[in-house]
């Protein structure tokens, strides 16, 4: 009897969590919508100008043929297309550094203020820049995180029967799908419990009060998922002109998530 209840009660928590997901105003996601092109334009823009710079860079290689720099074993040569190449090194290293401080900056200034749109709570210039800081750790943390995972994933894969039907399946969970959604629904819990709070130890106390309950989001985190391929499945039949249709559909797509995961995470809170 006590199951059945609470089956009845999760039932009724995931419908409560879905339908109030799409209670998000036409003007909160225009909102969302505007700030998430700005941060694309932004960091596509950059990648750009970093990307140019680098090129000019390279011509200052150009001159020198190091091939017959070996052969001719010139010294003076040498010691110049050694000092060319070391100065290209240091700005290729100087650039990527700059452009992913950059990915940090414009991501931090957009989920703050996606964020606490969403959830309706007051910003504070003390509470960006702790969230600036929080973010300086756990980008990269979550990269190098990934980057471990996948290696060690195509490790594994590779062993496998490519050809097989099991191997596309498997290759595609873990290759794409764990990656890519699990850091995404964490970092979503944690801006979520942020946003409520806008200070660092009540947001981690929030975390896991809600990463305790984290069988509660399993189900969402499928709906969610299976809208994404739904998406993914209908801009498929648009051919050429698909990106044209895919863009607006995720920008919107995202939109909704993230108003879907704070719902979900306040329900998650107030839930007993």
């Amino acid at each position: 009897m006590k199951g059945k209840k609470n089956k009845q009660k999760y039932l009724s928590f995931l419908a409560d969590t879905f339908l109030k997901s799409f209670k998000i105003s036409i003007k909160k996601l225009s909102f969302i919508v505007i700030i998430d092109m700005i941060f694309y334009l932004l960091l596509i823009l950059s990648f750009m100008a970093s990307s140019l710079y680098v090129e000019n860079k390279s011509k200052i290689l150009e001159p020198y043929d190091l091939q017959n720099i070996v052969q001719s074993q010139n010294a003076a040569l040498a010691d110049k297309a050694s000092s060319a190449i070391n100065s290209y090194i240091t700005s290729l290293i100087a650039v990527n550094l700059i452009w992913f401080l950059l990915f940090i900056v414009f991501h931090t200034i957009a989920a703050y203020l996606i964020w606490f749109k969403i959830s309706g709570h007051k910003k504070s210039t003390r509470g960006f820049f702790k969230f600036l800081l929080i973010n300086a750790v756990l980008i990269p943390l979550t990269l190098v995180v990934l980057f471990l995972y996948l290696s060690l994933s195509a490790v594994i894969f590779s062993s496998f029967n490519q050809e097989t039907i099991s191997y596309l399946i498997f290759s595609s969970l873990f290759i794409f799908f764990i990656p890519f959604f699990t850091p995404l629904f964490i970092g979503m819990i944690f801006y979520s419990s942020y946003s409520r709070n806008n200070e660092f130890v009540a947001s981690i106390k929030d975390f896991f009060i809600v990463m305790k309950k984290l069988h509660k989001l399993f189900i969402p985190g499928i709906i969610a998922i299976v809208l994404f391929s739904i998406i993914s499945l209908i801009v498929s039949f648009f051919g050429e002109s698909s990106i044209y249709v895919f863009l607006p559909l995720m920008l919107i797509y995202l939109a909704w998530l993230r108003n879907y995961w704070h719902v979900l995470v306040e329900n998650t809170l107030n839930s007993k």
